[in-house]
């Protein structure tokens, strides 16, 4: 007889105090993908997320203020919470409320190099076919360049 061992893995935050995230300065060259509401075709998104100091939690959410040239409907006010943090990469995430809809922009940045940003958009939508909910759409993905130690915006 043979038996089936099975071990339930559970994820939980980190809450032991963090270390301090430098202020980070992105730009990005974003695209609309899909259904893409209050975004359209190409479009730039830029900032600095500000200094997480040490000792900060993992959910603590910083202001930031997004800027776009192209006058996209992501520029504005959002929190951001800094995810990962290392010599080489930084990880946030952005959060901001356009209308009914609220969009998470998720930056992998890294040092050197090109990055990567995606933006989630979760909102209402009509019910498909069997009566599901979707319950977000990916809304833009983009290349993007870092500065770690910002001093201004990267060009």
């Amino acid at each position: 007889m043979s038996m089936l061992l099975a071990q339930a893995m559970v994820e939980t935050i980190d809450k032991r105090p963090q270390r301090a995230v430098p202020a980070t300065a992105f730009r990005c060259t974003m695209l609309a993908v899909g259904d893409s509401k209050g975004v359209a075709g190409q479009f730039d998104l830029h900032g600095t997320t500000p200094l997480a100091p040490e000792g900060h939690q993992p959910n603590d959410g910083f202001p930031i203020i997004l800027g776009s040239s192209t006058g996209s409907a992501l520029a504005g006010r959002g929190i951001t919470n800094p995810i990962h943090n290392s010599d080489w990469f930084r990880d946030f995430q952005i959060t901001r409320i356009v209308g009914s809809d609220q969009y998470v922009i998720n930056l992998k940045l890294r040092r050197e190099g090109r990055s990567m940003a995606y933006v989630t958009r979760f909102g209402d939508w009509p019910p498909n076919a069997a009566g599901e909910r979707e319950p977000f759409r990916y809304d833009a993905v983009g290349i993007c360049v870092a500065e770690f130690n910002p001093s201004e915006q990267p060009s």
